[in-house]
């Protein structure tokens, strides 16, 4: 836990090279009617090697719980690994740089 105890940080280890190859904050959000698990700030590499079985981890987390939905926010590109896992776009972000 941060020293908040708001975020939760997480690290996938690679099992070959034993480095680092991603590090995730996640944290539950209240809702009035619900909770949900959020996967807010992910960064690293080898996505493909390691999604799936974070993903699990996360939804036993969430279920634990008794989160109702797990929610993320990241780039286009994730829909690929996000759709077969049944997660489904609900909006998007735009930015502008000043």
């Amino acid at each position: 836990m941060s020293l908040e105890k708001i975020y939760t940080v997480w690290t996938v280890i690679n099992k070959n090279t034993k480095e680092i190859d991603a590090v995730i904050a996640t944290r539950i959000l209240e809702y009035p009617r619900s909770k949900a698990f959020a996967i807010e700030f992910v960064g690293g590499s080898n996505m493909r090697n390691w999604i799936d079985e974070a993903l699990d981890v996360f939804e036993k987390t969430a279920i634990f719980n008794k989160c109702s939905t797990l929610e993320g926010y990241g780039r286009r590109a994730w829909t690929k690994y996000l759709n077969k896992r049944e997660f489904k776009e609900k909006y998007r972000t735009f930015e502008k740089r000043i």
